[in-house]
Protein backbone atom coordinates (compact mmCIF):
# COMPACT_ATOMS: atom_id res chain seq x y z
CA UNK A 1 0.00 0.00 0.00
CA UNK A 2 1.20 3.23 -1.24
CA UNK A 3 1.48 5.95 1.38
CA UNK A 4 -0.40 9.05 1.16
CA UNK A 5 -1.35 12.48 2.81
CA UNK A 6 -4.69 13.37 3.84
CA UNK A 7 -7.10 14.67 1.51
CA UNK A 8 -10.20 15.65 2.84
CA UNK A 9 -12.54 14.57 5.97
CA UNK A 10 -16.20 14.46 6.10
CA UNK A 11 -18.28 13.84 8.61
CA UNK A 12 -19.07 10.42 9.69
CA UNK A 13 -22.69 11.00 8.90
CA UNK A 14 -22.07 11.92 5.36
CA UNK A 15 -19.30 8.60 5.28
CA UNK A 16 -22.25 6.36 6.24
CA UNK A 17 -24.32 7.30 3.18
CA UNK A 18 -20.75 6.00 1.13
CA UNK A 19 -20.05 2.78 2.96
CA UNK A 20 -23.53 1.09 3.47
CA UNK A 21 -23.22 -0.08 -0.02
CA UNK A 22 -20.22 -2.00 0.62
CA UNK A 23 -21.61 -2.82 4.60
CA UNK A 24 -24.68 -4.64 3.07
CA UNK A 25 -22.75 -6.49 0.49
CA UNK A 26 -20.66 -7.48 3.76
CA UNK A 27 -23.73 -9.02 5.91
CA UNK A 28 -24.78 -11.01 2.49
CA UNK A 29 -21.46 -13.06 3.08
CA UNK A 30 -22.29 -14.36 6.62
CA UNK A 31 -24.10 -17.60 7.88
CA UNK A 32 -24.89 -19.37 4.16
CA UNK A 33 -27.58 -22.16 3.99
CA UNK A 34 -25.81 -25.81 3.85
CA UNK A 35 -25.73 -26.80 0.90
CA UNK A 36 -27.54 -29.93 1.82
CA UNK A 37 -30.31 -30.83 3.35
CA UNK A 38 -30.79 -30.71 7.25
CA UNK A 39 -31.34 -33.65 9.08
CA UNK A 40 -34.44 -32.66 10.70
CA UNK A 41 -36.39 -34.61 13.69
CA UNK A 42 -39.55 -36.81 13.75
CA UNK A 43 -42.55 -35.00 14.19
CA UNK A 44 -42.67 -32.61 11.01
CA UNK A 45 -45.81 -33.27 9.12
CA UNK A 46 -43.09 -32.73 5.75
CA UNK A 47 -39.42 -33.83 6.43
CA UNK A 48 -38.29 -31.33 3.98
CA UNK A 49 -40.35 -28.26 4.87
CA UNK A 50 -37.55 -26.48 7.09
CA UNK A 51 -35.42 -27.28 4.44
CA UNK A 52 -37.63 -25.84 1.46
CA UNK A 53 -38.18 -22.88 3.51
CA UNK A 54 -34.24 -22.38 4.46
CA UNK A 55 -33.68 -22.45 0.31
CA UNK A 56 -36.25 -20.38 -0.68
CA UNK A 57 -35.30 -17.57 1.95
CA UNK A 58 -31.52 -18.07 0.92
CA UNK A 59 -32.63 -17.79 -2.95
CA UNK A 60 -35.35 -14.71 -2.21
CA UNK A 61 -31.61 -12.89 -0.13
CA UNK A 62 -29.40 -14.18 -2.97
CA UNK A 63 -31.85 -11.72 -5.50
CA UNK A 64 -32.24 -8.74 -3.08
CA UNK A 65 -35.96 -9.82 -2.29
CA UNK A 66 -35.46 -9.28 1.49
CA UNK A 67 -38.99 -8.95 2.41
CA UNK A 68 -39.88 -12.54 0.62
CA UNK A 69 -36.94 -14.27 2.52
CA UNK A 70 -38.03 -12.96 5.98
CA UNK A 71 -41.00 -14.38 5.26
CA UNK A 72 -39.57 -18.10 4.09
CA UNK A 73 -37.42 -18.04 7.02
CA UNK A 74 -39.95 -16.84 9.91
CA UNK A 75 -41.84 -20.36 8.10
CA UNK A 76 -38.61 -22.35 8.51
CA UNK A 77 -38.12 -21.17 12.25
CA UNK A 78 -41.27 -22.77 13.00
CA UNK A 79 -40.45 -25.50 11.50
CA UNK A 80 -37.14 -26.28 13.15
CA UNK A 81 -38.25 -25.37 16.73
CA UNK A 82 -40.93 -27.92 16.40
CA UNK A 83 -38.23 -30.33 14.97
CA UNK A 84 -35.59 -29.37 18.03
CA UNK A 85 -32.88 -27.87 15.60
CA UNK A 86 -31.50 -26.04 17.76
CA UNK A 87 -28.23 -24.88 16.05
CA UNK A 88 -29.89 -24.29 12.57
CA UNK A 89 -32.63 -22.04 14.49
CA UNK A 90 -30.15 -19.97 15.60
CA UNK A 91 -28.59 -19.83 12.22
CA UNK A 92 -31.93 -18.75 10.54
CA UNK A 93 -32.22 -16.35 13.19
CA UNK A 94 -29.48 -14.56 12.40
CA UNK A 95 -30.23 -14.80 8.43
CA UNK A 96 -33.32 -13.30 8.94
CA UNK A 97 -31.83 -10.71 11.10
CA UNK A 98 -29.71 -9.59 7.66
CA UNK A 99 -33.20 -9.37 6.25
CA UNK A 100 -34.67 -7.15 8.55
CA UNK A 101 -31.09 -5.10 8.55
CA UNK A 102 -31.39 -5.12 4.72
CA UNK A 103 -34.75 -3.41 5.06
CA UNK A 104 -34.00 -1.04 7.53
CA UNK A 105 -35.88 -2.31 10.04
CA UNK A 106 -32.80 -2.19 12.55
CA UNK A 107 -34.81 -2.84 15.85
CA UNK A 108 -36.40 -5.90 14.55
CA UNK A 109 -32.98 -7.01 13.76
CA UNK A 110 -31.04 -6.21 16.68
CA UNK A 111 -34.17 -8.28 18.74
CA UNK A 112 -33.53 -11.40 16.64
CA UNK A 113 -29.78 -11.87 17.08
CA UNK A 114 -29.82 -10.69 20.69
CA UNK A 115 -32.29 -14.24 20.90
CA UNK A 116 -29.95 -15.63 18.74
CA UNK A 117 -26.70 -14.91 21.06
CA UNK A 118 -27.84 -16.01 24.19
CA UNK A 119 -29.10 -19.01 22.58
CA UNK A 120 -25.31 -19.72 21.04
CA UNK A 121 -23.31 -19.06 24.14
CA UNK A 122 -23.91 -21.79 25.97
CA UNK A 123 -23.30 -24.10 22.84
CA UNK A 124 -19.43 -23.21 23.56
CA UNK A 125 -19.08 -22.50 19.88
CA UNK A 126 -17.05 -19.64 19.20
CA UNK A 127 -17.53 -19.68 15.23
CA UNK A 128 -21.55 -19.39 15.56
CA UNK A 129 -20.96 -16.39 18.27
CA UNK A 130 -18.52 -14.77 16.60
CA UNK A 131 -20.75 -14.40 12.99
CA UNK A 132 -23.88 -13.64 15.28
CA UNK A 133 -21.45 -10.70 16.87
CA UNK A 134 -20.47 -9.41 13.55
CA UNK A 135 -23.86 -8.98 12.20
CA UNK A 136 -24.83 -7.31 15.55
CA UNK A 137 -21.89 -4.64 15.01
CA UNK A 138 -23.01 -4.39 11.50
CA UNK A 139 -26.60 -3.42 12.64
CA UNK A 140 -24.90 -0.89 15.54
CA UNK A 141 -23.13 0.22 12.55
CA UNK A 142 -25.85 0.97 10.11
CA UNK A 143 -28.25 2.67 12.71
CA UNK A 144 -25.21 5.18 13.71
CA UNK A 145 -24.35 3.58 16.98
CA UNK A 146 -20.27 3.23 16.45
CA UNK A 147 -19.20 2.73 19.66
CA UNK A 148 -21.58 0.10 20.49
CA UNK A 149 -20.61 -1.16 16.58
CA UNK A 150 -17.10 -1.36 17.50
CA UNK A 151 -17.61 -3.24 20.80
CA UNK A 152 -19.26 -6.28 19.13
CA UNK A 153 -17.13 -6.48 16.26
CA UNK A 154 -14.13 -6.33 18.51
CA UNK A 155 -16.06 -9.26 20.13
CA UNK A 156 -16.74 -10.98 16.94
CA UNK A 157 -12.98 -10.92 16.00
CA UNK A 158 -11.70 -12.50 19.54
CA UNK A 159 -14.02 -15.38 19.15
CA UNK A 160 -13.20 -15.56 14.95
CA UNK A 161 -9.39 -15.36 16.20
CA UNK A 162 -10.38 -18.35 18.78
CA UNK A 163 -12.21 -20.20 16.17
CA UNK A 164 -9.61 -20.42 13.50
CA UNK A 165 -11.42 -20.20 10.85
CA UNK A 166 -9.79 -17.28 8.63
CA UNK A 167 -13.00 -16.59 6.67
CA UNK A 168 -14.48 -15.14 9.65
CA UNK A 169 -11.51 -13.07 10.98
CA UNK A 170 -11.51 -11.76 7.01
CA UNK A 171 -15.32 -10.94 8.17
CA UNK A 172 -14.24 -9.21 11.35
CA UNK A 173 -11.70 -7.12 9.88
CA UNK A 174 -13.67 -5.78 7.33
CA UNK A 175 -16.80 -4.89 9.31
CA UNK A 176 -14.06 -3.35 12.13
CA UNK A 177 -12.46 -1.41 9.23
CA UNK A 178 -16.10 0.02 8.28
CA UNK A 179 -16.34 1.38 11.69
CA UNK A 180 -12.62 2.41 12.10
CA UNK A 181 -13.62 5.05 8.54
CA UNK A 182 -17.21 5.66 9.99
CA UNK A 183 -15.32 7.19 13.30
CA UNK A 184 -12.33 8.91 11.17
CA UNK A 185 -9.62 6.90 12.19
CA UNK A 186 -8.96 6.11 8.27
CA UNK A 187 -4.94 4.84 8.67
CA UNK A 188 -6.57 1.99 10.95
CA UNK A 189 -9.38 1.61 8.75
CA UNK A 190 -7.06 0.91 5.54
CA UNK A 191 -5.00 -1.16 7.21
CA UNK A 192 -8.17 -3.27 8.45
CA UNK A 193 -9.17 -3.53 4.90
CA UNK A 194 -6.14 -4.57 3.76
CA UNK A 195 -5.50 -7.42 6.37
CA UNK A 196 -9.29 -8.36 5.43
CA UNK A 197 -8.56 -8.91 1.74
CA UNK A 198 -5.70 -11.02 2.63
CA UNK A 199 -7.30 -13.10 4.55
CA UNK A 200 -10.70 -13.52 2.53
CA UNK A 201 -8.24 -14.23 -0.66
CA UNK A 202 -6.70 -17.14 1.50
CA UNK A 203 -9.98 -18.45 2.61
CA UNK A 204 -10.87 -18.36 -0.78
CA UNK A 205 -13.89 -16.06 -0.21
CA UNK A 206 -14.05 -14.39 -3.51
CA UNK A 207 -17.00 -12.01 -2.78
CA UNK A 208 -15.56 -10.69 0.36
CA UNK A 209 -12.21 -10.15 -1.22
CA UNK A 210 -13.90 -7.87 -3.81
CA UNK A 211 -15.89 -6.23 -0.99
CA UNK A 212 -12.57 -5.60 0.96
CA UNK A 213 -10.87 -4.43 -1.72
CA UNK A 214 -13.85 -2.10 -2.75
CA UNK A 215 -13.65 -0.53 1.10
CA UNK A 216 -9.88 0.08 0.44
CA UNK A 217 -9.85 2.15 -2.31
CA UNK A 218 -13.18 3.83 -0.94
CA UNK A 219 -10.44 5.26 1.89
CA UNK A 220 -7.65 4.95 0.19
CA UNK A 221 -9.46 7.45 -2.04
CA UNK A 222 -10.44 10.09 0.89
CA UNK A 223 -6.65 9.41 2.07
CA UNK A 224 -5.73 11.49 -1.12
CA UNK A 225 -4.27 8.57 -3.12
CA UNK A 226 -5.60 8.67 -6.32
CA UNK A 227 -3.87 6.24 -8.55
CA UNK A 228 -3.58 3.72 -5.69
CA UNK A 229 -7.06 3.98 -5.25
CA UNK A 230 -7.66 3.59 -8.97
CA UNK A 231 -5.91 0.26 -8.88
CA UNK A 232 -7.51 -1.42 -5.96
CA UNK A 233 -11.19 -0.14 -7.72
CA UNK A 234 -10.20 -2.09 -11.46
CA UNK A 235 -9.06 -4.90 -9.56
CA UNK A 236 -12.34 -4.90 -6.70
CA UNK A 237 -14.58 -4.90 -10.21
CA UNK A 238 -12.41 -8.27 -11.69
CA UNK A 239 -13.28 -9.55 -8.89
CA UNK A 240 -17.07 -8.66 -8.69
CA UNK A 241 -17.51 -9.78 -12.27
CA UNK A 242 -15.77 -13.28 -11.44
CA UNK A 243 -19.20 -13.92 -9.35
CA UNK A 244 -22.26 -15.62 -10.67
CA UNK A 245 -24.95 -13.24 -11.30
CA UNK A 246 -26.56 -11.76 -7.95
CA UNK A 247 -28.15 -8.95 -5.87
CA UNK A 248 -23.96 -9.28 -4.63
CA UNK A 249 -22.47 -8.62 -7.74
CA UNK A 250 -24.28 -5.92 -9.21
CA UNK A 251 -24.52 -4.11 -6.16
CA UNK A 252 -20.85 -4.47 -5.75
CA UNK A 253 -20.65 -3.14 -9.24
CA UNK A 254 -22.46 0.09 -8.92
CA UNK A 255 -20.38 0.54 -6.01
CA UNK A 256 -16.87 0.43 -8.27
CA UNK A 257 -18.78 2.61 -10.86
CA UNK A 258 -19.64 5.13 -8.03
CA UNK A 259 -16.06 5.39 -6.70
CA UNK A 260 -14.80 5.62 -10.21
CA UNK A 261 -16.61 8.59 -10.95
CA UNK A 262 -15.46 10.34 -8.19
CA UNK A 263 -12.26 9.40 -9.22
CA UNK A 264 -13.16 10.77 -12.68
CA UNK A 265 -14.22 14.52 -11.37
CA UNK A 266 -10.87 14.68 -9.46
CA UNK A 267 -8.19 16.17 -11.31
CA UNK A 268 -8.09 15.80 -15.35
CA UNK A 269 -5.70 13.48 -16.18
CA UNK A 270 -7.39 10.18 -17.78
CA UNK A 271 -10.40 11.34 -17.01
CA UNK A 272 -11.87 9.85 -20.32
CA UNK A 273 -10.92 6.64 -19.09
CA UNK A 274 -11.73 6.81 -16.02
CA UNK A 275 -15.54 7.95 -17.08
CA UNK A 276 -15.72 5.09 -19.70
CA UNK A 277 -14.49 2.64 -16.75
CA UNK A 278 -17.44 3.86 -14.78
CA UNK A 279 -19.76 3.76 -17.63
CA UNK A 280 -18.85 0.05 -18.32
CA UNK A 281 -19.45 -0.77 -14.49
CA UNK A 282 -22.52 0.63 -14.03
CA UNK A 283 -23.67 -0.75 -17.58
CA UNK A 284 -22.55 -4.38 -16.34
CA UNK A 285 -24.53 -3.14 -12.83
CA UNK A 286 -27.59 -2.24 -14.83
CA UNK A 287 -27.62 -5.90 -17.23
CA UNK A 288 -27.15 -8.19 -13.89
CA UNK A 289 -29.62 -6.34 -12.00
CA UNK A 290 -31.88 -6.64 -14.83
CA UNK A 291 -31.24 -10.51 -15.21
CA UNK A 292 -32.32 -11.32 -12.11
CA UNK A 293 -35.35 -8.82 -11.62
CA UNK A 294 -33.88 -6.58 -8.99
CA UNK A 295 -35.62 -3.81 -9.78
CA UNK A 296 -33.91 -1.52 -6.81
CA UNK A 297 -30.38 -2.29 -7.59
CA UNK A 298 -31.33 -1.53 -11.48
CA UNK A 299 -32.72 1.48 -10.45
CA UNK A 300 -29.23 2.76 -8.76
CA UNK A 301 -27.30 1.87 -11.10
CA UNK A 302 -29.78 3.95 -13.76
CA UNK A 303 -29.57 6.73 -11.59
CA UNK A 304 -25.82 6.38 -11.54
CA UNK A 305 -26.01 6.34 -15.31
CA UNK A 306 -28.06 9.59 -15.58
CA UNK A 307 -25.64 11.32 -13.08
CA UNK A 308 -22.45 10.27 -15.17
CA UNK A 309 -24.73 11.61 -18.71
CA UNK A 310 -25.07 14.91 -17.06
CA UNK A 311 -21.04 14.95 -15.66
CA UNK A 312 -20.30 15.04 -19.23
CA UNK A 313 -22.69 18.11 -20.35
Amino acid sequence: MHAVQSRRWTSPTKFLGAVCLSTLIALMLSMPISAKPPKLAAGLDTPSSAYRHLQQGDRYFHLGRFQNAVTAWTAALLALETAGERVRWINTLGRRAEAYQALGHYRNAIEDLSRALAAAKPLNDSGLVAKLQGSLGNVYFMSGAQVQAQAEILASLKYATASQDLALSARAQNNLGNVQYAMGRLDEAVQAFGLAHDQARRALEPALAATALLNQARVTFDLGGIEAAEGLARRAGDGFRGLDDSHLKAMGLVGIGRLLRRLSLYGTTRQNERMAATYSSLQDANQVATAIGDDRVASYALGSLGRLYEDRR
